[in-house]
């Protein structure tokens, strides 16, 4: 007689909730008439560069010691009638995803530790926190 494989069959572990999510109304981005709208509505940009994800510190300049944290960063955008952010970042630099040297994240501990995609997560995030468009710039090749 055959005894019947008693081995459990596996099962796959629950999926994670997300994490790190915030509440983003729906974006339709079309063109009419000669201008750009968001959403039915005429979308004029207002925005800035901030740069730093295609240097050699692999983080947005500024977050060392004395500058500022990413929150002030972006709030006095906002403040200040910005709707979007470009982000400039080297292909290597995705490429190899390196952890941020802790200097340049003086203004911002929490991320010490974290890798160059990491913290471009967390920018993202606060971006959408505060309806800021992010537009990535592919600026260079090697940081």
């Amino acid at each position: 007689p055959t005894i019947p494989d008693s081995t459990p069959t596996p099962v796959p572990p629950p999926t994670p909730e997300p994490t790190g999510s915030c509440d983003v109304p729906s974006v339709d981005f079309t063109s009419g008439g000669g201008s750009v709208l968001l959403n039915g509505e005429e979308f004029i940009i207002k925005g800035t560069s901030w740069f730093g994800f295609e240097t050699d510190t692999h983080t947005l300049h500024g977050l060392w010691q004395n500058g500022l944290s990413i929150a002030e960063g972006l709030d006095f955008l906002v403040s200040n009638g910005f709707n979007a952010v470009r982000l400039p970042y080297a292909v290597d630099a995705v490429l190899s995803n390196p952890v941020v040297a802790d200097s340049e994240l003086m203004m911002e501990p929490g991320l010490v530790g974290k890798t160059m995609l990491e913290i471009m997560d967390v920018v993202v995030a606060e971006c959408a926190k505060r309806h800021l468009l992010v537009m990535f710039d592919n600026h260079r090749l090697k940081a």
